[in-house]
């Protein structure tokens, strides 16, 4: 009989897209019944449609019920298949699968701990929210991951915080993302695929990718522009993404937007690319670090998540950012083996069948 696994995400973002293609490719044939809940609907892996679900998403995000139809949906899913475990994926779902268990008596969890939801959020300046974060999402999140049978960490920065915390390591697995290796992986010629994107040939270009906005630092990457603009001229940043400091910092003229880009085209960019720059506040192991490091692309980082687990060009502030980009030596971390998707693979049989 195949061990079933419920797997809650309150939403398909490209990180999570890229995560549920991986595990449909490599879990396969092993002896593995995979369930993804969701607010729209319960589908297995094998024939989950994302596409269609978008005009179901737009109506409930209006109507503000995709967070109580995810939690009708795990209480359904329990209830009716009795899994072998239940477990979030993204760290927004941690909550519902935390109220299913107190609801339904369900008590199989597997808490996939993903990003820092434990830390304090200094940045923020509304006192309400913060207050809301710390007696709501934190202490919510805290219970979940005590009340798990398992928890999943991305690397040993998030194991040895929950270690400090008097979980028992025991309890805790290793399962860093998967990275589609086929697609993201070194090349010979970069000027080609900066034909394909459009951007300039005899210029440095420095990579960014993700949100426009505070808690990605992108107050921190403006400062560091205009200290960059003013000592060379042959350097051109790259923007990915959307955000509300969008407008503000494609006014430089060392710079280039390009919005949102589809995740199936990302890797264009980082073929193209120079170096990678990540100045957030707060991340778990983000999917651009890793398919930075697979292409062979320099990174330089905020000391954040499980980031200094696998880059050394780690800045604090924006004068240092700025004195390691105009050093010119962008050193090249390597992945280490763990990060092979048939080993990455073999880690979730293992953790799904100890259920």
């Amino acid at each position: 009989m195949a061990t079933r696994i419920g797997i809650a995400t309150r939403d398909f973002p490209p990180n999570i897209k890229r995560q549920f293609s991986a595990l449909k490719n490599f879990l396969k044939n092993k002896k593995l019944s995979i369930d993804i809940i969701s607010p729209y609907k319960i589908s297995s892996l094998r024939n989950l449609d994302i596409k269609d679900t978008k005009k179901e998403r737009d109506r409930l995000i209006k109507k503000r019920k995709h967070k109580i139809n995810l939690l009708k949906n795990c209480l359904t899913y329990v209830n009716k298949f009795r899994p072998n475990a239940l477990m979030n994926f993204s760290a927004s779902a941690t909550k519902q699968i935390l109220f299913t268990k107190w609801i339904s008596g369900y008590s199989h969890l597997i808490a996939r701990y993903s990003g820092e939801f434990l830390k304090n959020r200094k940045w923020e300046k509304s006192i309400p929210r913060k207050i809301k974060h710390k007696l709501t999402w934190k202490s919510i999140a805290l219970s979940t991951l005590k009340s798990a049978e398992k928890i999943v960490c991305l690397g040993p920065v998030g194991k040895a915080k929950l270690k400090a915390r008097g979980f028992n390591p025991s309890q805790i697995e290793i399962i860093p993302p998967f990275i589609d290796i086929e697609k993201f992986h070194p090349i010979e010629n970069k000027l080609k695929y900066r034909k394909k994107v459009n951007l300039p040939q005899t210029k440095k270009i420095i990579l960014f990718v993700g949100r426009l906005s505070k808690e990605k630092g992108a107050h921190i990457l403006e400062k560091i522009i205009r200290k960059v603009e003013n000592e060379w001229n042959d350097i051109l940043f790259c923007l990915i993404g959307q955000g509300k400091y969008r407008r503000k910092l494609e006014k430089y003229e060392n710079v280039m937007t390009r919005g949102l880009v589809d995740f199936r085209k990302i890797d264009n960019y980082y073929k193209t690319a120079d170096l990678l720059i990540l100045t957030s506040l707060t991340e778990g192991l983000p999917n651009v670090v890793l398919e930075s490091l697979a292409c062979r692309l320099p990174v330089v980082a905020t000391n954040v998540g499980e980031i200094p687990w696998l880059v050394s060009n780690i800045c604090s502030t924006p004068q240092e950012f700025t004195r390691f980009i105009l050093s010119g030596e962008w050193k090249v971390d390597e992945l280490p083996p763990l990060f092979e998707p048939k080993n990455i693979a073999q880690q979730y049989i293992k953790l799904f069948k100890s259920f």
